[in-house]
């Protein structure tokens, strides 16, 4: 079960759900339902999207906190390929670096063996924060965490030289206001990373933001300086601030 949650396998999933059957055939809800059962467990709420605007905070996070995701129980390690860690890697420019949504931290901890670099790397979740701080130190390596929220980021203006952030901007309420947070406190450049996907009212996933085609980033993101491309099935976008 563990392979078939690999990053490049679910994305080829995707791809044949979304582009390969009929809508008729792909909006077929017990067809779904089945899928979502099959990848996330029994406690996936197959209309997440239409109830998370709703939502509270709280109800917001308790909905993900229900998803099998945690290290004794993780739905997969990373959502990043090796070819998109790659990517974050050979774009990021320091010293100062900061990744947003870093969950069990496989980016942050690669950051930081990186040389002359200060990392910062925040989550929504605490419990990851202070897994990612201590297995850092267990390498014999600094990462500096913050738990927080991606629309309301706690750091001053241009405080780090790049900001990361890979498969985050998919699931915020606020895109746009998310977006500004990253930008705010980006002094040169921004890497983004997000799902290469069709939106439909039935989706295995709680992702709240579509992006089909590289366009429909770019014109979300609203950067003047930008570059995207496609990477193992997903959008790799970067800006120069």
């Amino acid at each position: 079960m563990p392979a078939l949650k690999d990053r490049r396998i679910t994305n080829c999933v995707r791809y044949v759900l979304d582009d390969w059957l009929p809508p008729v055939m792909r909006e077929f809800r017990p067809l779904n339902q089945l899928m979502a059962r099959l990848f996330h467990g029994r406690r996936f709420d197959l209309d997440f999207k239409r109830k998370a605007h709703r939502m509270t905070d709280a109800e917001f996070s308790a909905a993900y906190a229900r998803l099998p995701h945690g290290r004794e129980r993780p739905y997969r390690d990373t959502d990043m390929t090796e070819g998109q860690m790659g990517w974050m890697l050979a774009e990021a420019a320091g010293p100062m670096i900061l990744e947003v949504g870093c969950g069990h931290g496989h980016l942050a901890r690669r950051l930081a063996m990186l040389a002359n670099s200060n990392i910062t790397a925040t989550d929504l979740s605490y419990e990851n924060v202070r897994f990612v701080a201590a297995h850092a130190q267990s390498l014999g390596r600094s990462v500096n965490v913050a738990a927080a929220n991606i629309e309301r980021l706690p750091f001053a203006d241009k405080s780090f030289d790049t900001t990361l952030c890979a498969h985050a901007l998919e699931h915020v309420r606020d895109f746009d206001r998310a977006v500004a947070e990253l930008v705010r406190v980006t002094r040169s450049r921004l890497l983004v990373i997000v799902p290469c996907q069709r939106y439909y009212r039935y989706t295995i996933d709680y992702h709240l933001h579509f992006f089909p085609e590289p366009e429909q980033l770019i014109l979300r993101m609203g950067l003047a300086r930008h570059h995207c491309v496609k990477i193992q099935g997903d959008l790799c976008y970067r800006a120069l601030l």
